[in-house]
C-alpha cells in the first residue's frame, strides 16, 4: 500500500514538473512569437514607405514596354499605367503580409506535436469536412496525381523567384555614380526596360522555371478533369431526376400555370415546368453529394482523429495501447463519426462561430475551386 501510494506520488510529481516544463515553453514561445511579428510588422511598415517609389518604377517599366505596343494601343496603355502600379503596389504590399503570416506560422507549426496537431485536422475533417466537398475532392485527387512532384514544383518556383526578387531589389538600391540617388529612379523608361529584362534573365532558371510550371499545369488539369467528371456525376444524376418527376409535375403544375398565364405565353408552360424540375433536382443531387461528402468526412475524420490521440499519447508515456491490437481507436473513431455527421446534418453544413473565422481560407478555397469546376 506503500509503495503504491509513493508510486502515485512519484507520477503527480512527474505530471507536474512536465505542466511547468510546458509552461516555460510557452512563455518563451510567446516571446519569440512577439518578437517574429514586431520584426515583421517593420518590415511591412518599410514596404509600406516604399510603396511610392515602387509604383513609380512599375509606371516608368509600364511605359517604357508600351513604345513597344501599337500605336492606337500606346495611349490606353499609358493611362492605365497608374492604376496597374497601384495595384502592383497593394499586391505586393499583401503578398509580403502572407508570406510573413506564412512564415512565422510555418515555423512554429513545425514544432507542434505532430500527432497532436494531425488528431485537431482529425477533428476538423469529422466535424466540417461535408461543408467543403470540392477541396477534400482536389486534395484527393492531388494525391492522386503525385502530391511529392507538386511541392517539389513549388519549391522549385519559391526558389525560383526568391532569387529573383533578391536580385532585383539590390538593383534598385544601386548607385553607381554615387550621386545619393538610385540609378533606376535617374534612367529613362526604355532604358528602365532593358535593364530590368537583362536582370530578370540572368537570375531566371528557365529550365527549372518552366519544368515546374508545365509540371504544376499538368497536375492542376488533371485535378480539374477528376473534379469536372464527379460534377458531371452530380448533374446527370439531377438531370435523370429531374426527367423522372417532370410528367408528374406537368399533370399538376400545367393547369395552375394555363391559368395563372395568358394565353399568349402558354407556350413557355413547358420549358418553365422542365428547367424547373431540372434545376431543382440537380439542387437535390448536390445536398445527396454533399450528405455522402458529409458521411465520408465524418467516418474518416473521426478514425483519423483516434488514432492519432492514440499515438499522441502513446509518444508521451501516458498510454501504453498497443494500436495493432486495441479496438479503441475503432471504437472512439467510430462514435465521433457519428456525432461529426450528426453535428454537420443538425447545422445544414454551416459553419457556427468563431470556426467560420478560423476556416475563412478554405471557404474561399472551396469557392474558388467550385467556380473553376462549373465555368470553365
Amino acid at each position: 500500500m506503500a509503495e503504491a501510494k509513493e508510486g502515485m506520488k512519484q507520477r503527480n510529481v512527474a505530471a507536474g514538473d512536465e505542466a511547468i516544463s510546458y509552461l516555460e515553453q510557452a512563455k518563451a514561445l510567446k516571446s519569440e512569437l512577439v518578437g517574429d511579428f514586431a520584426s515583421h510588422y517593420d518590415d511591412t511598415k518599410k514596404s509600406i514607405g516604399d510603396s511610392a517609389r515602387n509604383r513609380k518604377l512599375v509606371e516608368n517599366l509600364i511605359h517604357g514596354w508600351s513604345d513597344k505596343a501599337p500605336s492606337k494601343l500606346v495611349p490606353i496603355i499609358k493611362m492605365l499605367a497608374p492604376a496597374a502600379a497601384w495595384v502592383f503596389s497593394i499586391s505586393k504590399i499583401g503578398f509580403n503580409v502572407f508570406l510573413a503570416f506564412y512564415s512565422v506560422c510555418g515555423k512554429y507549426f513545425a514544432r507542434l506535436p505532430y500527432h497532436l496537431v494531425m488528431a485537431v485536422f482529425g477533428l476538423i475533417l469529422c466535424f466540417f469536412g461535408g461543408t467543403f466537398p470540392m477541396t477534400i475532392a482536389a486534395y484527393e485527387a492531388f494525391h492522386t496525381c503525385g502530391w511529392e512532384n507538386t511541392q517539389a514544383c513549388i519549391r522549385d518556383l519559391q526558389e525560383s523567384f526568391a532569387k529573383i526578387k533578391k536580385e532585383d531589389d539590390a538593383d534598385n538600391l544601386k548607385d553607381e555614380n554615387h550621386d545619393g540617388i538610385a540609378d533606376v529612379d535617374e534612367i529613362g523608361n526604355e532604358e528602365l526596360v532593358k535593364r530590368k529584362t537583362a536582370l530578370w534573365m540572368r537570375a531566371a532558371d528557365p529550365d527549372k522555371i518552366s519544368s515546374a510550371t508545365m509540371s504544376l499545369y499538368t497536375a492542376c488539369l488533371a485535378v480539374l478533369a477528376a473534379l469536372k467528371v464527379q460534377f458531371a456525376k452530380t448533374v446527370a444524376l439531377g438531370i435523370a431526376i429531374g426527367n423522372a418527376i417532370r410528367p408528374i409535375a406537368a399533370k399538376f403544375v400545367a393547369p395552375a400555370l394555363a391559368q395563372a398565364l395568358p394565353e399568349a405565353y402558354h407556350h413557355w408552360i413547358n420549358t418553365i415546368i422542365n428547367a424547373t424540375c431540372k434545376t431543382i433536382a440537380v439542387l437535390i443531387a448536390y445536398k445527396v453529394q454533399q450528405i455522402i461528402s458529409a458521411f465520408h468526412s465524418g467516418i474518416r475524420g473521426g478514425l483519423f482523429f483516434a488514432r492519432q490521440a492514440i499515438k499522441f499519447t502513446n509518444s508521451h508515456g501516458w498510454t501504453q495501447i498497443d494500436e495493432e491490437k486495441t479496438y479503441l481507436d475503432e471504437g472512439i473513431g467510430w462514435f465521433m463519426a457519428f456525432l461529426g455527421i450528426y453535428v454537420q446534418l443538425s447545422h445544414n453544413f454551416g459553419l457556427p462561430f468563431p470556426i467560420n473565422l478560423l476556416l475563412l481560407p478554405f471557404s474561399v478555397l472551396e469557392y474558388v475551386i467550385y467556380w473553376c469546376v462549373t465555368s470553365v
